[in-house]
């Protein structure tokens, strides 16, 4: 069950708009503004999912560093969701089945997105649970 999200990205607007509504859908959040808050709160928070900006950053981005720091072994692999306003609607892809990626174009709808969490968190639940 997805019930802590990991939100990053480098708009503090965004994180604060963002996390206020997850929460008042139920969600435990804690934010990351930059890549070394990122990496202590993914260690130290042990999020269910990490909804990431794509463009975070100076030298990495969000999928770089997701890749980078889930194949070194110190981080458990978890569902991501990529933002961005590089991602339009023909890109934009909602979690399906048991993927574990989505990406969603900034501005995103929130109520989509929550919808969309709810309904891979039994199936992200039961893979973890195995």
């Amino acid at each position: 069950m997805i019930q802590k999200i990991l939100l990053a990205d480098d708009n503090p607007e965004l994180l604060s708009t963002c996390s206020e509504l997850l929460q008042g859908y139920g969600f435990k959040v804690c934010t990351a503004g930059n890549f070394a808050e990122l990496e202590k709160a993914f260690v130290t928070e042990t999020p269910d999912l990490l909804i990431c900006d794509i463009m975070f950053g100076d030298h990495e981005t969000g999928p770089d560093f997701y890749k980078r720091i889930t194949e070194s072994g110190r981080m458990p692999k978890v569902p991501v969701v990529y933002v961005s306003g590089l991602v339009d609607s023909r890109t934009e892809r909602p979690f399906v089945n048991e993927s574990e990626v989505a990406m969603y174009s900034k501005p995103f709808n929130i109520e989509k997105l929550v919808a969309d969490i709810r309904a891979v968190s039994s199936s992200v639940h039961s893979a973890r649970a195995a």
